[in-house]
């Protein structure tokens, strides 16, 4: 493709190698390419969706954070992720998730200069949430997938390192820029953006093996379940999902018109 790194041509290709069984593993590939490209200490991933119901006035404009990960997970990190979405729900939010949520719609990549007045990083919101984890600054991607759903990306940069520079902001955005169709299967394999649930982990599982050729009581002995409770799985799914066989599932990640 005309315009495209040579390198970034090569990960999509390594990317479109993974069957859509293996969004994870895909993920993770992704994660592992941003974190060494940009001279990264951790990259963090979630979905967000637009909840309709809410009030017109909410600040973040009805987008709410879901499933997420991050390339190096702890357990500080999960408080702060906990922390992030708690803050939300009480009104506390960071100027920075304003002005991403105002932008939504958009592809875009924002360094945190970009995002906040000079003054926020004297503020007890960046001590806390970023350099007590060594996260001295950040480039924030936001990747569309419908009107109703967004992938973010969180690049971290530890505390002693140079922040990002608008070469290295606009390299993100070119990385991430021919992978919708990555995330959309990704958003797929969660469940999130096709009904009002999202899957449990026990029925991403099952997704898994009914993404492959293998039947169902393969995919039940290969997971240790009764056959009854993987059949009871699948038709969860399916409900979920808005459909009622294995080739309409297989339709929703070719892309194909369900019929």
């Amino acid at each position: 493709m005309p315009g495209i790194d040579a390198d970034i041509q090569q990960l999509w290709d390594e990317l479109a190698d993974f069957d859509a069984a293996h969004s994870d593993q895909a993920m993770h590939h992704l994660l592992n390419f941003i974190n060494e490209d940009l001279h990264a200490i951790n990259v963090l991933w979630f979905v967000a969706i637009h909840l309709h119901s809410l009030k017109p006035d909410d600040p973040v404009f009805g987008w709410r954070p879901r499933v997420h990960g991050y390339l190096y997970p702890d357990a500080a990190l999960e408080k702060r992720s906990r922390d992030a979405k708690q803050s939300i729900e009480c009104g506390k939010i960071n100027p920075s998730m304003i002005r991403n949520a105002a932008l939504a719609g958009q592809w875009r990549a924002n360094r945190l200069v970009d995002l906040v007045e000079p003054e926020w990083f004297e503020s007890e919101f960046y001590r806390d949430y970023h350099l007590a984890h060594n996260h001295g600054d950040a480039i924030w991607l936001a990747c569309p997938i419908n009107e109703d759903s967004e992938v973010y990306f969180g690049i971290f940069r530890s505390n002693d390192a140079p922040r990002f520079s608008p070469e290295d902001r606009d390299r993100s955005l070119r990385i991430v820029c021919g992978l919708k169709w990555m995330l959309r299967q990704l958003l797929l394999s969660y469940g999130v953006g096709i009904g009002n649930k999202s899957l449990t982990p026990a029925e991403r599982n099952v997704l898994h093996g009914l993404l492959t050729e293998r039947p169902e009581p393969l995919i039940a002995e290969d997971l240790a379940q009764n056959p009854a409770t993987m059949h009871e799985h699948v038709k969860s799914i399916y409900r979920k999902f808005g459909i009622s066989s294995r080739a309409m599932l297989m339709a929703l990640w070719l892309g194909r018109k369900l019929q």
